[in-house]
């Protein structure tokens, strides 16, 4: 005898609203609801729906969720610098992460030997690896150079500077000398714009005169 059209033999439907809620249903953990499974979880089977359960057909995997209170961490989430792994892959800012390089002389030039990564720049460290010596700050990249062969701290008149990283022997940056030029004898430190003139023929201070003011006058007897 067929059964009538909408009746089936049975009776134990605990929704008949709902054609999920059936007897022996599998349930399966959502709490976040982000159509992920949790990973681990334990299943269900009962025919009302749980709290925080879904059918299988209702999830894109029925497991691979590693934090089943948050819908943003899922395998399909975007892994961004926080600290957390977002796409559950077992690995926490992976291909995120910006690289540091340690500042020891802290001239805002980093050593290229030395670095880290992290999502976000640690105190010591900076982003670029371009420092040629850590451990002086006048040595960096774009450092200009004065000729000072004789260590008077004068700069010699009318020498080149030097543009470089290292620093070049017989060479001072501007805030290592008096003055960056002025200096009219590069070989004798005695000769320079501070030095006494004194009557030897030598234009002692630099300053285009020979012997002024020192010379003494003699009279024939």
């Amino acid at each position: 005898m067929r059964s009538p059209e909408g009746y089936v033999t049975n009776n134990t439907d605990c929704d008949d609203n709902d054609p999920l809620e059936t007897r022996d249903k599998f349930g399966i953990k959502n709490t976040d609801n982000d159509d992920y499974g949790q990973t681990g979880a334990a299943t269900l089977t009962q025919c009302l729906r749980p709290a925080g359960y879904k059918v299988a057909a209702e999830l894109t995997s029925t497991s691979g969720d590693c934090n089943d209170n948050n819908n943003t961490i899922n395998p399909a989430a975007t892994e961004v610098c926080d600290g957390i792994d977002n796409d559950c892959d077992g690995s926490i800012d992976e291909g995120v992460q910006t690289t540091y390089y340690t500042d020891v002389d802290q001239d805002g030039f980093g050593n290229p030997s030395s670095s880290t990564q992290a999502c976000a720049q640690p105190g010591g460290y900076v982003s670029n690896n371009t420092d040629c010596d850590d451990n002086d700050p006048l040595e960096h990249p774009g450092q200009v150079w004065y000729k000072d062969t004789d260590n008077d701290d004068y700069g010699q008149t009318g020498a080149a500077t030097i543009t470089q990283c290292l620093r070049p022997a017989g060479y001072k940056v501007s805030a290592e000398l008096t003055s960056t030029t002025g200096d009219c004898n590069d070989n004798n430190a005695a000769i320079n714009p501070a030095a006494t003139e004194i009557c030897d023929g030598i234009d002692n201070d630099c300053d285009g005169n020979t012997d002024e003011g020192v010379r003494r006058r003699f009279t024939q007897t």
